[in-house]
């Protein structure tokens, strides 16, 4: 059976530290991943490696994780909740991106 991208996506999510699902609406997730099944066939070989080697950079990791542990512990203010938000949603949005690329006929550098 061949696995669909949100079951890609949803490992992929999984594995982030601190990721709070009910931040994400998968709904959305499932809708944006239909509309960008096409991409996995346009993509060239550089840029699927492009899109699998893109990750934070220290100083956003670094806010990420100071909001993820202010979020465990129950202490965000209304802004920090919003741009935790954010941050999620952008990472929803490469790691559709990630599992187009991975999709991508021809070779792969290694993950």
């Amino acid at each position: 059976m061949e696995t669909t991208i949100i079951e890609l996506l949803a490992a992929c999510l999984k594995s982030s530290l601190g990721y709070n699902w009910y931040m994400a609406n998968l709904n959305d997730l499932d809708g944006l991943e239909r509309l960008l099944r096409p991409l996995r066939h346009e993509l060239s070989v550089e840029l699927a490696d492009a899109l699998l080697r893109l990750k934070a950079d220290e100083e956003v990791q670094a806010r990420y994780d100071e909001l993820a542990s202010k979020n465990t512990e129950g202490v965000l203010t209304a802004d920090e909740r919003r741009e935790l938000e954010s941050l999620v949603r952008g990472n929803s949005i490469l790691s559709l991106l990630k599992a187009q690329a991975r999709a991508t006929p021809g070779p792969r550098i290694a993950r």
